[in-house]
């Protein structure tokens, strides 16, 4: 059988609600997108929880990785999650990704994320270099000229209290676009209730 060389650009996430989506995106990003900062907003249909970004892999690599995770989830349960602080990647002076993280079961997100990782490490996938990170990008900061008012608007953010349940493992494919990210669920694998 021939091999397909067609690469998709793909990664593991962990689904976040609808509801918990549109919130983030209103009460949180919409309070900081008036800050005179050039930064692209993720929309709210993409917001997420990476477990592993895999890159560009072939058709024949996803039978694989669905297979691996089909197996995987059934050793994990759904987790308990709720809106944690607002951060920044990069120094203080050049912060280049606006983050928001999560508090609750995340020890256990934190095994569900390194089961992710070692499984595809069996595959062939690089080691990955850092920690995980229980996180979701809010927005990409393209010149951080005025960073100051961003520290000062992160200090005064009100976080709603909001909690949600992290249900589904999803394989994601993504296609980058001039006008940003587009992606498309290709597996979706839902995680044992208690």
């Amino acid at each position: 059988m021939k091999e397909n060389k067609e690469k998709i650009r793909s990664f593991i996430a962990l689904g976040i609600p609808e509801e918990t989506q549109k919130l983030i995106y209103n009460k949180i990003s919409g309070e900081l997108i008036s800050l005179p900062l050039k930064i692209s907003w993720v929309k709210h249909e993409n917001m997420h929880i990476t477990l592993k970004f895999l890159g560009d892999i072939t058709i024949d690599q996803v039978d694989k990785i669905k297979e691996s995770l089909d197996i995987l989830v059934k050793d994990h349960s759904r987790l308990s999650l709720s809106l944690g602080k607002v951060g920044t990647f990069g120094s203080r002076s050049f912060p280049r990704v606006l983050w928001l993280n999560f508090e609750g079961d995340i020890i256990q997100l934190t095994d569900l994320a390194n089961d992710v990782i070692k499984s595809c490490t069996k595959l062939g996938f690089e080691k990955e270099k850092r920690k995980f990170s229980s996180h979701l990008t809010l927005g990409r900061i393209r010149k951080p000229d005025n960073a100051a008012f961003l520290y000062q608007k992160i200090e005064k953010l009100a976080i709603p209290v909001h909690g949600f349940l992290g249900e589904y493992v999803l394989l994601m494919k993504s296609t980058l676009t001039p006008q940003g990210a587009i992606y498309e669920e290709l597996a979706k694998y839902k995680l044992k209730e208690e």
